[in-house]
């Protein structure tokens, strides 16, 4: 797993990585996915999941501010 948190230009940027399993696209087992993308859109952000059954989980969620 690879987790990435930086802060420039004015953004805090998370991108987490992993190799697992991975989830279909159309997974619908849970509200988690949903809740993370509320909750990055509440801050004026937000959040991209991309998935590949048998190959892992990218997250890479921005959130932009205010100097």
């Amino acid at each position: 797993m690879i987790v990435v948190l930086l802060c420039q230009h004015n953004a805090v940027h998370l991108w987490i990585q992993d190799n697992g399993t991975g989830f279909p696209a159309k997974s619908s087992s849970g509200i988690g996915l949903a809740a993370m993308n509320y909750r990055a859109n509440l801050m004026g952000g937000a959040l991209n999941v991309s998935s590949v059954a048998g190959a892992g989980v990218t997250i890479d969620c921005v959130v932009f501010f205010a100097p």
